[in-house]
């Protein structure tokens, strides 16, 4: 476990984003500080590896999903559709209005629209 943790260190990026991948296994590790790296690493693969294990963890911390929905339109289509798809089924719809609600962040709201549209609402009869 102590070889993963680190995985933040590892400076092949392709090694990283296994490792990455590989934390996502281990539930208990859901607020790990080690996915603080989401919001400064810059290469995509990683990056969409992060955001893939917080998404099988559960992971859910304090302005995640705002990130996130920065990535969606991400021109690397791996990391797009891997936080799109980490929004959608977190039914991350609050975050997505707060920017619709932002006229200074016209340039998100495509990403929020794509996450919204994907967003299936459940009705009870």
């Amino acid at each position: 476990m102590e070889a993963l943790t680190g995985a933040a260190g590892i400076a092949d990026p392709a090694r990283q984003a296994l490792a990455f991948r590989h934390i996502g296994d281990h539930p208990d590790l859901r607020n790990h500080l080690v996915f603080s790296e989401v919001s400064r690493n810059t290469t995509p693969a990683v990056t969409a590896a992060i955001v893939s294990a917080m998404a099988r963890t559960g992971t859910s911390t304090s302005g995640l999903d705002a990130v996130v929905l920065s990535f969606v339109s991400h021109p690397d289509v791996t990391l797009a559709a891997t936080a799109r798809a980490f929004l959608q089924t977190r039914g991350a719809a609050a975050v997505c209005f707060d920017v619709l609600d932002d006229a200074k962040a016209e340039s998100s709201w495509p990403a929020a629209f794509s996450v919204l549209s994907g967003i299936r609402r459940v009705s009870v009869v």
